[in-house]
């Protein structure tokens, strides 16, 4: 195995955190001032109406709603995102005819081979103008219809300066399929599956590598991902991974990002599938709440949807190679898919620029929201008393305010949450419409950080 050269920071477990995106609809947002005597306040905390969920109707490309409480430099990242930018990779990888495991490696512009240089010829121009962004390929074989050939994983590195915020890996595969899986010569443009979500991984390296940032991030282009086997993701997490005394992990895939409508013809522009591990607490649920509160939070392009399963029926994407495995990991997803433009009529002309764009301008922002955000508060003491109760909390330093968010036990979501500036809250009676609660910090910039663990709501 070849590594990047830079170690990944070790960290105490902390845990998985989440966060949802609605439409606004009607809601109401009032801020409780909470002050050191404060706890015996026996007013309720304003609290913000329950965000209405979002219905996947038929509608015409929405336009981006503005980021509103969303810190400067987070909107100058979105703002960087080019369609022109991720519609050219795409083109590049469609061109290539075939991406198949078997197909060619040593013809110039064809093949497997040759997306595998592409990518890395990619991450090598981040890394010659990004200070801290290095670049390694790890080799691997995988043996597919009875052919054993090389293959390459491309993984580029950006070392976080923080070694209590984690490492998140944002990862999509490369490789591409006929109609027929075993043909390796058959035209198999691959465009949306997943030239789609390896465009969104580039740009977001070029993108969030322009500053360090306090969680390690580790962007990883898989091949094998269309062999049913996931050999590339599998060799990542047994070969690499592991090799690292790395307790906090999450991990993103970004798969299939670049279609708005279906085959019937209806059109979401509007949402982002989620899918994650059950049971509802699970840490990667955990973590789909967090990513869902961030989007909805920051306003982000497009409303992150968490699904009820860990994959769409039938699927087998990456991500499942880090649950196996014991981390924490997600898959984005459009909200619709197109079937009749799948494998060997997947081509650029099915894909939808504008949707690409505003599905790599939501996965940027949560991604900048995880390895930039404030640390979550500690030692959060829930305090019962008779019919209210109230929570404090350790402060974090530079904190300019926290979130509390509350659930019903079986809701994938936080349902209702409110947001105080000191680290505690009044007594309130309220807290048993609920089951659990955890704690966000907001930073000076006012960018929202990951929860802390959830914690029970005594009764």
């Amino acid at each position: 195995m070849k590594n990047s050269g830079v170690m990944i920071p070790n960290r105490v477990n902390a845990p998985s955190c989440c966060g949802r995106h609605r439409a606004l609809g009607v809601l109401v947002w009032l801020v409780l001032l909470v002050t050191a005597c404060g706890l015996n306040d026996s007013a309720p905390p304003p609290i913000i109406e329950p965000r209405p969920a979002s219905t996947p109707t038929a509608t015409a490309a929405a336009a981006p709603r503005e980021a509103v409480r969303a810190d400067v430099a987070l909107l100058r990242l979105l703002d960087q995102v080019q369609e022109d930018r991720l519609m050219a990779h795409i083109a590049a990888l469609e061109g290539m005819t075939t991406r198949h495991v078997n197909a060619a490696q040593e013809i110039g512009g064809y093949g497997i081979g040759a997306a595998a240089d592409y990518i890395y010829e990619q991450f090598e121009r981040i890394a010659a103008t990004r200070a801290g962004f290095s670049v390694s390929q790890q080799d691997f074989t995988l043996t597919f219809n009875g052919i054993t050939t090389p293959q390459r994983n491309i993984i580029g590195v950006l070392g976080g300066t923080s070694a209590d915020a984690g490492v998140v890996i944002v990862g999509a595969h490369y490789d591409s399929r006929s109609w027929d899986r075993r043909d390796a010569e058959g035209y198999a443009p691959g465009a949306n599956d997943n030239a789609s979500g390896v465009a969104a991984v580039i740009e977001m390296a070029r993108i969030i590598s322009q500053q360090p940032r306090r969680a390690t991030v580790i962007f990883v282009l898989f091949s094998g991902g269309q062999t049913g086997g996931r050999e590339g993701s599998r060799a990542f997490v047994d070969e690499y991974l592991r090799g690292f005394d790395v307790d906090d992990v999450m991990m993103l895939n970004v798969n299939r990002v670049g279609n708005w409508n279906n085959a019937a013809g209806e059109i979401n522009a509007r949402d982002l599938h989620l899918y994650a591990a059950p049971p509802v607490d699970s840490p990667s649920r955990r973590l789909a709440r967090n990513l869902d509160f961030m989007a909805y939070h920051h306003q982000l392009a497009l409303n992150i949807i968490p699904q009820t399963t860990i994959d769409p029926e039938g699927g087998f994407g990456d991500h499942l190679s880090f649950d196996e495995a014991g981390y924490t990991a997600v898959r984005f997803t459009s909200a619709l898919e197109d079937a009749d433009a799948v494998h060997g009529a997947d081509t650029i002309d099915r894909v939808e620029s504008a949707y690409l764009a505003a599905a790599t301008r939501t996965i940027l922002g949560v991604l900048h929201a995880l390895t930039a955000g404030p640390s979550p508060p500690r030692n959060i003491t829930f305090r019962a008393d008779g019919a209210t109760a109230s929570a404090l909390w350790e402060p974090v330093a530079g904190a300019s305010g926290y979130v509390v968010a509350m659930r019903r036990h079986n809701s994938l979501i936080y349902e209702r949450y409110f947001v105080v500036d000191a680290n505690r809250t009044a007594a309130w009676d309220g807290w048993r419409d609920f089951d659990l609660f955890a704690v966000a910090t907001i930073d000076s910039a006012g960018l929202v950080g990951r929860f802390s663990a959830e914690i029970a709501i005594s009764r």
